[in-house]
């Protein structure tokens, strides 16, 4: 699904948004969930699960090129963590 995709779907939901206030919207909703996940937050999806910035230590890695290995430094991740309700749609 594309964004104008999804965007449509929005519109569809609430026909009182035009194309670009659905675009508009699901931006502004985009923003404010990666804002939350650099902040060290969670970010809830109804039915779905959870959005969480997940903080990763300094490693050894290896490149894959030359067999060379390099240091990583610690950095973040997002994590999604699906709900019971979400895993148990997804086995049937």
């Amino acid at each position: 699904m594309t964004k104008r995709e999804f965007a449509e779907k929005l519109r569809e939901t609430f026909p009182s948004l035009s194309t670009r206030e659905a675009v508009r919207t699901l931006n502004t909703v985009c923003d404010i969930a990666a804002a939350e996940l650099l902040g060290g937050g969670v970010v809830p999806l109804a039915r779905l699960g959870k959005l969480k910035a997940k903080s990763l230590p300094p490693r050894q890695g290896r490149n894959p090129r030359t067999g060379e290995i390099v240091d990583l430094p610690a950095g973040k991740r997002v994590k999604f963590c699906p709900s019971q309700e979400f895993k148990e749609a997804l086995t049937r």
